[in-house]
């Protein structure tokens, strides 16, 4: 929390673990954030839902044109003091929570 700027109009890219932690990040910062997300994640049971709440972005990252238009609204967004967060592992948190008990964590060390 010390190093989350005093003025508006930044982007944090935590380096989280669990499924869940864009809740911890949300609660834990004082200033208002919008989520960005991979769109793989966003049809997994409660991820969806959450996102939907949280009005979260899903980012496909294999369609650059649409990638591209929301990182330019997001710098638009951000000049004029809105403030985002990132979640980049959540894809890789959501199935390990999800099918952990049914499937090797040796399958898992290839999901980037």
């Amino acid at each position: 929390l010390k190093n989350i700027p005093e003025e508006n109009g930044f982007i944090l890219f935590p380096n989280h673990q669990g499924l869940f932690d864009m809740l911890a990040i949300i609660e834990a910062c004082p200033k208002a954030l919008c989520v960005v997300f991979k769109k793989e994640v966003a049809e997994i049971i409660l991820v969806k839902q959450i996102a939907r709440l949280l009005r979260a972005i899903p980012m496909d990252r294999k369609d650059v044109r649409s990638s591209l238009k929301i990182i330019n609204k997001m710098t638009e967004d951000v000049k004029n003091g809105k403030n985002y967060v990132i979640i980049r592992k959540l894809i890789q948190a959501s199935y390990r929570l999800l099918f952990k008990s049914f499937v090797s964590d040796a399958v898992f060390s290839g999901i980037k």
